[in-house]
């Protein structure tokens, strides 16, 4: 059972379908549900895993590369919706339900997220799922992003 929120500086997202901000239906996720996936080096996915987190571990694909850990996270948005800001350039940008898939394709060059806990149990069965509370994502920017940024 975890009782405290999460805090995560310059993180790491997964790309390609560890990021489903749109929400979209695939073989692993229904209609609907927004989810990523947290990259996590292997310290760290122990020290996440301690505390009570349930983390996925991805065996190394070369011999002798530690494992990968991996938190999923749920941007959902109803009783308790997160804070998600876009930060590009001198450019802050609230993202709601309607424009949060921009960060499926998105260059991200830092990510700072805390997420919180729920826990639950059915059926005998617990764990904790875990929900973006605020996340900030600056993008990374292109040789001309500096020149244009203040149009």
């Amino acid at each position: 059972m975890v009782d405290e929120n999460l805090k995560l500086e310059n993180c790491t997202l997964g790309r390609g379908a560890y990021r489903n901000f749109a929400g979209e239906r695939t073989q692993f996720n229904p209609a609907g549900k927004r989810t990523f996936v947290v990259i996590l080096d292997e310290e760290e996915g122990h020290r996440i895993e301690n505390l009570g987190w349930h983390i996925r571990w991805r065996e190394p694909r070369e011999i002798g590369d530690p494992r990968v850990a991996m938190l999923t996270v749920e941007c959902r948005f109803g009783d308790y919706p997160p804070h998600v800001t876009l930060i590009s350039g001198n450019n802050r940008t609230p993202l709601d339900e309607s424009n949060i898939a921009i960060l499926d394709g998105a260059e991200i060059e830092r990510c700072d997220l805390i997420v919180r806990p729920y826990n639950w149990e059915v059926n005998g069965n617990t764990g904790t799922k875990a929900y973006v509370k605020t996340m900030y994502v600056t993008l990374q920017e292109d040789d001309f992003g500096g020149r244009y940024s203040d149009l």
